[in-house]
């Protein structure tokens, strides 16, 4: 039980204190990287998708004729 006892506790005062040293602008920018991180994620995911629905296609070509293929 030692160390539940050394455990800090965040009261009110401690709490507003980290709040008000908070930079927004640290903020702005952790949140603009995570969104950007997402979309360049999922750009990747569909760029991926696309090459392999490609490669699905290609194979038509050999397994079908032509008359097939071209529909």
């Amino acid at each position: 039980m030692a160390s539940l006892n050394s455990v800090p506790r965040l009261d009110g005062t401690d709490l507003w204190r980290r709040f008000s040293q908070l930079d927004f602008l640290d903020v702005w920018t952790w949140g603009i990287k995570v969104v950007l991180s997402l979309v360049i994620l999922t750009l990747l995911m569909a760029l991926a998708g696309g090459a392999l629905a490609t490669v699905w296609d290609i194979r038509l070509l050999v397994d079908h004729s032509t008359e097939v293929v071209l529909r």
